[in-house]
């Protein structure tokens, strides 16, 4: 239990460190990961020769720290075929398959000519940098998410605030005489408290 305790205090530590460090790299930096899955799906209500037959949908998971916040989006592109798509069709959709890590030097973009606020729609939710907002761009469909990165660490936070409560806590009853279970005097008492019945209540 003590292993296991000092694992998640490390851990926990460790997060928050890295939290901290995107925060800052954010700031200068743009850093993407994305994970993309393509699937092909048939429509058995069109038959094959109509437009809708299939489709190839594509989803892309999306986390990037941007500005002291992290974005997560979702987003789905649909194309509907008429027929099976194979050879370069698919293969075109399919290119950007799997975990894709890229960074991009904040200095060196170009400007957007349409700012984020021109995709939102009247559904979109903001308040303390907290944020939540569906829009379309072109034929793909995304759903965001955006959290404070300090809200990040604050969570990562808490194991450890936990952790080291219980431990001083702990530490104080030991140094005070008193029940390492329930915080009751010990005094006079012999290897079982009085109050709770745990054993060896100062080892």
């Amino acid at each position: 239990m003590r292993l296991l305790r000092r694992t998640v205090l490390v851990l926990s530590l460790l997060c928050v460190v890295l939290t901290l460090s995107l925060w800052v790299r954010s700031q200068f930096t743009i850093d993407s990961l994305a994970l993309q899955h393509t699937i092909v799906d048939r429509n058995a209500a069109t038959p094959d020769g109509q437009l809708g037959a299939w489709t190839i949908r594509s989803t892309t998971f999306h986390a990037s720290p941007s500005r002291g916040s992290l974005v997560l989006t979702r987003s789905v592109y649909e194309s509907l075929q008429d027929a099976k798509p194979i050879g370069a069709t698919l293969s075109a959709f399919r290119e950007g398959d799997g975990v894709r890590l890229t960074t991009f030097d904040r200095a060196q973009l170009v400007p957007d000519p349409h700012p984020h606020g021109y995709y939102h729609t009247p559904t979109d939710w903001r308040f303390a940098g907290f944020g939540a907002y569906p829009f379309a761009r072109g034929a793909a469909l995304h759903a965001t998410l955006e959290l404070p990165l300090w809200f990040v660490a604050l969570v990562w936070a808490c194991p450890a605030a936990v952790i080291s409560r219980s431990a001083c806590r702990q530490r104080f009853r030991r140094r005070k005489g008193l029940c390492l279970h329930c915080g009751h005097d010990l005094t006079g008492a012999r290897l079982v408290c009085s109050e709770c019945g745990n054993e060896f209540a100062l080892a």
